[in-house]
């Protein structure tokens, strides 16, 4: 079975409070992945992640435009999460509105790599992974944009919207799945000169090939 990715549904609140609820509209099964973004319009730093069903969440490495923050969040499901259950976001700080996008993802095998923040100013936002370990990953996107109100995204060519979500800042997750193991390059626009940061994230397949690892083999002797 190949990778396939259900919106599981976003979230976002104004400023004032240190918590924040998705309540997913499909199903996370167990043995699937929970994978998302969240951030806020502030330096404030997402600290952790809950569910309903008790699933552990690691946290990824914060992207940071100076005035609005996010980071990623995935969990191996281990007790289904039905649709219409609560994903709790809790953050450091009341300041800043803060945002959320969560996906469910089947056929996968693991976390593969997280890589180093990107972000500037301008129109483009443009994030760049480097050679993949596997032919067959999933690669995730995500970015917020200081300020972003709704801004209508353009989004890159190879990739699927996974959510954009705005309320003083704007975050937006995508994904592609990558054919072969060779570097990708992530690029969407936007209509209003912007501060920004993001990521990517990618997960192995089930079923992926390691094209660009050491390949292992078993001589037999008859």
């Amino acid at each position: 079975m190949g990778v396939a990715v259900t919106e599981l549904g976003s979230a976002h609140a104004a400023a004032g409070s240190t918590s924040l609820v998705v309540t997913t509209t499909a199903d996370a099964p167990a043995g699937s992945f929970i994978v998302g973004a969240a951030g806020a319009a502030s330096a404030t730093a997402l600290t952790g992640v809950a569910d309903a069903a008790g699933n552990a969440y690691p946290l990824g490495t914060v992207f940071n435009s100076g005035t609005a923050q996010g980071r990623y969040f995935h969990a191996p499901v281990a007790t289904d999460l039905p649709a219409g259950s609560a994903i709790t976001f809790t953050f450091a700080a009341t300041a800043g509105a803060k945002l959320a996008i969560a996906t469910a993802v089947t056929g996968l095998a693991g976390v593969d790599v997280e890589g180093a923040p990107a972000g500037g100013t301008g129109t483009s936002f443009q994030i760049a992974a480097g050679a993949l370990g596997w032919a067959g990953e999933i690669v995730f996107d995500a970015f917020i944009l200081a300020g972003g109100g709704g801004d209508a995204i353009g989004e890159d060519g190879a990739s699927t919207t996974d959510g954009s979500v705005s309320q003083g800042a704007q975050l937006h997750l995508a994904h592609r799945i990558a054919a072969t193991p060779a570097a990708v390059t992530y690029t969407a626009s936007g209509p209003t000169s912007r501060s920004w940061a993001g990521n990517y994230k990618t997960f192995k397949a089930a079923a992926a090939s390691p094209f660009n690892r050491a390949a292992q083999f078993t001589y037999l002797e008859f």
